[in-house]
């Protein structure tokens, strides 16, 4: 029996993130799986003995998907269907919903999806498996009410993940030697593509309104990622003058490192399923500050668990950041108790158990 999952890419992502995760966890309860998508650095993140089908998807120097790709990889993809006796086809992005959808009706093979955050765009053009799991019960809402889904043909699964591990004081020098940061300074982290529904620009906005207040003296706002909006965030940081507050890290930088010597993490999105930043950095009791859209709400109870703001709000944001760097007891508190949410909800064997629970009526 073998699983096809299918993506889009191997780029720096969550979802990426999760098809990798969930390829390795499969493999390690001797379920085998066949991974194709672009390529990309997260590749190789993967067991060695997966296989990987590298798919040209994408417009040469593009982000912008082909036509041809689709085709390429349908017939690419109906020849290791046959070849390798593939069960079923687990789709991950909804370019790739609709080719697996596509497959999966040539073939005679079942279909499922995962959906991994909410959307409002190009909804005429969203297809879905014969079975899909949400990752967060805003998905499964957004499923049954805007796309007439059955609820008997979803299933809410929370992604989950190892924890980070904790680093001594030697290493954490270390990680602040080599990112050439002063340990004098204090630092906010800030992870994940630069796009637009991630919102960095508000973010940059609030670190602007802060340093008007003169509240930022010694802190340093790390962004970690990549994408096709890094070019006019680093404008518009030169713009509200504050390129001595904020650095700009690689999208394959070590957020774990990151987040070791970060007091809490910001997420500024528009657009969110239920992101895995949130829960890697809790696994090390670090908090966020996050926009409340999405499945955000799932995961940060606010004042409890972490800090709820409004999305695309500069101003309601650097309140926030500034309370919390007023109040470094509430954010290590915050970070606790996201900590326990964590441990109690979002592990790792508890992602595996249940998507095989999916994967049963297959095997």
């Amino acid at each position: 029996m073998n699983v096809l999952l299918l993506t889009d890419d191997m780029n720096p992502g969550g979802v990426a993130r999760h098809v990798v995760d969930l390829a390795n966890g499969l493999a390690d309860r001797g379920v085998e799986s066949i991974v194709a998508a672009t390529d990309g650095p997260f590749r190789v993140r993967l067991h060695k003995e997966i296989p990987f089908i590298n798919l040209s998807l994408f417009i040469p120097n593009s982000e912008r998907k082909s036509l041809f790709g689709f085709l390429s990889a349908y017939r690419i993809l109906k020849k290791v269907i046959h070849s390798e006796n593939v069960s079923f086809i687990h789709t991950h992005k909804r370019y790739t919903d609709a080719l697996g959808r596509f497959l999966a009706r040539r073939t005679s093979l079942p279909h499922i999806s995962t959906c991994h955050s909410t959307f409002t765009s190009l909804r005429f053009a969203s297809v879905f498996g014969d079975f899909t799991i949400a990752c967060s019960k805003a998905m499964e809402e957004m499923l049954i009410k805007d796309f007439g889904k059955n609820p008997k043909a979803i299933k809410q699964i929370y992604s989950g993940i190892s924890p980070f591990r904790e680093y001594g004081k030697n290493e954490k020098v270390q990680v602040l030697e080599d990112l050439h940061i002063p340990n004098t300074e204090r630092i906010v982290a800030s992870v994940g593509q630069l796009i637009a529904s991630k919102d960095r620009a508000t973010l940059i906005r609030a670190i602007g309104i802060l340093k008007k207040r003169d509240a930022i003296n010694n802190i340093l706002f790390a962004i970690l990622g990549e994408g096709e909006q890094k070019m006019k965030l680093e404008e518009l940081v030169f713009k509200e003058e504050i390129e001595n507050h904020v650095i700009f890290l690689h999208g394959m930088s070590n957020v774990e490192a990151l987040f070791n010597v970060a007091e809490f993490g910001v997420l500024s999105s528009v657009q969110e399923g239920l992101s895995y930043i949130l829960i890697e950095a809790a696994s090390i009791g670090k908090p966020h500050i996050a926009s409340d859209v999405g499945g955000v709400s799932e995961f940060i109870i606010h004042g409890n668990t972490g800090i709820l703001v409004p999305p695309s709000d500069p101003e309601h944001l650097a309140n926030a950041i500034q309370s919390l760097l007023e109040k470094p007891e509430t954010a290590k508190r915050l970070g606790r108790n996201a900590r326990e949410k964590y441990l109690q909800q979002f592990s790792f064997d508890r992602f595996i158990n249940q998507t095989l629970e999916v994967y049963k009526p297959h095997l």
